[in-house]
């Protein structure tokens, strides 16, 4: 097997080889699996987040707040 004489050759027999069927498993399992397996993670991630600070923001709605301001008293 000769070397490849210029990037385009390379390219070729790299993709064309043993290597190319690896790649292009790899790049079904990402675009297959990987994606919608991290879409679906993402959405039950969004979801619990907006149910946890939805029902913390409740709490925090009917509790009276401290101001910084409180903390003072100014006298003239």
């Amino acid at each position: 097997m000769d070397a490849p004489h210029n990037a385009q050759d390379f390219l070729h027999e790299f993709y064309t080889g043993q290597h190319g069927f690896k790649i292009q498993q790899l790049w079904e399992f990402l675009i297959n699996s990987a994606l919608l397996e991290g879409l679906i993670i993402f959405t039950i991630g969004v979801i619990i987040s907006i149910v946890f600070f939805t029902a913390q923001g409740k709490n925090t709605i009917i509790k009276a707040k401290i101001r910084g301001a409180d903390f003072y008293r100014v006298e003239i």
